[in-house]
């Protein structure tokens, strides 16, 4: 089994704009392993851009951890 690189557990993110809630990720736990290749693929607004930026630490969780 190879070492973990970075771990999501229930990590989500959502943004208040007045009463709306726009939910940019939903609660999402994975894994990423040292050596392996993850390919991110999805529709736009998916929350790609939202998983990296949590992933490299740009943006924090309003949910769950990484």
């Amino acid at each position: 089994m190879t070492e973990i690189a970075a771990r999501l557990e229930a990590a989500g993110k959502e943004y208040k704009t007045g009463e709306s809630t726009i939910v940019a990720l939903q609660p999402t736990t994975t894994e990423f392993r040292k050596g392996e290749i993850t390919l991110i693929v999805g529709p736009s607004g998916s929350g790609k851009t939202t998983l990296l930026s949590l992933l490299g630490c740009v943006i924090y969780p309003t949910m769950g951890k990484v």
